[in-house]
């Protein structure tokens, strides 16, 4: 019986190592191809749990099988530690660019009273960011009343909007600067209605290209968010959970088809402006083992890869968790201390930020 037992959890354990590199490196597969198994990735994280839960049983069952768990973390090293980094904490040192990416939700005007002061604009100010990346950015008349504060943090200030477009209808990102803005434009691609551009900064006398990236939503509606949270939480009927999933699904396969040209649209800008600096900013609207997580961080460096330290949820919204935001750079700097910011929740996104040492501040 013993025997038995041991080679069922084996069994199960090898399955759960092949499911767990399946979807890890799912996001290698191209969406407009494989619409559907590039979804794969987010089934990630149950496997990854599993196959954890079985280093624990084999530890108190036949302590020599751990060796089986192990081997699966070793072969999905990659996707593991993109998932979930465990970095040690490092201060950042002196000479670091600070950079902030947030969703603002439009800055949120439901969140504090007319002709009161903000509280994103006044956290955008409290910062202390050198470079402020915002999506789906629009006007407030909160942002008068901050002006002379705005002004002497962030001298230098635009947005591109999404083309075709006029506010507050389209989707608009924004840059706040310490630095100045030489240039901006747009980076062509298909879209619903998201934004894709770059502005250049004056940096210390050195062009740094700053991508500031909406990606194409999932475009679930309140209702369907509400489904969504439902469901996990088991308060939905069966028959209502199969229309809820496949509708789920096909709104997923919809949206990754149409990010994947658009991730390939800044690889293609990197590619162009090769050995130039370049910073990465924005809300990517696909999670860490993506064909669009993958396809940038082939170019760039993922800043929370790299400096980290757990699986860092920006989006955390009727039970959707996912780290969807994301600062990159190009290997002129060396990132520190990655964070998401949690203490303020007032968008349905987190902010991210990070600590970028210039190459020539490190010699």
């Amino acid at each position: 019986m013993r025997k038995i037992i041991t080679a069922t959890f084996a069994f199960l354990n090898i399955l759960t190592v092949i499911l767990l590199l399946a979807t890890g490196y799912a996001g290698h597969l191209s969406p407009p191809e494989h619409p559907v198994l590039s979804l794969a990735g987010y089934a990630f994280p149950l496997f990854l749990c599993l196959n954890f839960a079985f280093v624990v049983l084999w530890i108190y069952f036949r302590p020599v099988w751990v060796l089986l768990p192990f081997a699966g973390f070793i072969l999905a090293c990659q996707p593991v530690t993109t998932y979930c980094p465990l970095n040690l904490p490092h201060d950042p040192p002196q000479g670091c660019i600070k950079v902030l990416s947030y969703n603002i939700l439009g800055f949120n005007p439901t969140a504090a009273p007319e002709d009161t002061p903000n509280p994103i604009l006044e956290y955008i100010c409290r910062s202390g960011a050198d470079i402020v990346c915002l999506q789906e950015y629009a006007p407030i008349a909160g942002e008068d009343s901050l002006k002379a504060v705005i002004d002497s943090l962030y001298p230098h200030r635009d947005t591109l909007l999404s083309r075709g477009y006029r506010l507050p209808a389209g989707d608009a990102v924004a840059i706040y600067s310490r630095y100045p803005i030489k240039h901006k434009e747009h980076i062509s691609i298909t879209t619903k209605g998201n934004t894709l551009g770059v502005f250049v900064l004056d940096i210390g006398g050195n062009d740094v290209h700053v991508i500031n990236a909406h990606l194409e939503t999932v475009g679930l509606t309140m209702e369907e968010k509400s489904h969504f949270s439902a469901m996990v939480h088991g308060q939905t009927q069966r028959q209502a959970m199969r229309r809820e999933s496949e509708n789920l699904m096909r709104k997923l396969s919809e949206s990754t088809v149409m990010r994947a040209p658009q991730a390939d649209a800044i690889a293609e800008y990197v590619s162009q402006h090769e050995g130039e600096r370049i910073i990465m900013c924005g809300d990517l609207n696909d999670h860490p083992l993506s064909y669009v997580h993958h396809t940038l961080a082939r170019r760039l460096t993922d800043c929370y890869t790299a400096s980290g330290c757990l699986p860092g949820f920006s989006f955390s919204y009727h039970s959707m968790f996912v780290r969807i935001d994301n600062i990159m750079c190009s290997e002129h700097y060396k990132p520190y201390a990655a964070t998401i910011d949690k203490s303020i929740h007032l968008s349905d996104h987190y902010p991210i930020y990070t600590f970028l040492l210039p190459e020539n501040e490190g010699k």
